[in-house]
């Protein structure tokens, strides 16, 4: 792999690490919500949840990706 190819990969995954920081955060905020209905009522919040699933399928595929490029 060339010096650039490796950047560009480099920039790309703290792009999605990134990313994955901002959804993780964005979930949390929407959980602290006190008028949000879904906290006041204590019940789980399905976008926050799904916020969080996005999050962990993403670091997924960046750690499977990572081993194989090991």
């Amino acid at each position: 792999m060339t010096a650039g190819a490796a950047g560009i990969i480099h920039t790309a995954m703290n792009i999605d690490r990134d990313l994955i920081v901002r959804l993780r955060k964005r979930a949390e905020i929407r959980r602290q919500i006190s008028t949000r209905k879904s906290v006041q009522e204590g019940k789980p919040d399905r976008i926050a949840d799904l916020l969080d699933e996005a999050a962990n399928a993403l670091e997924a595929k960046m750690d499977r990706e990572a081993s194989m490029t090991r």
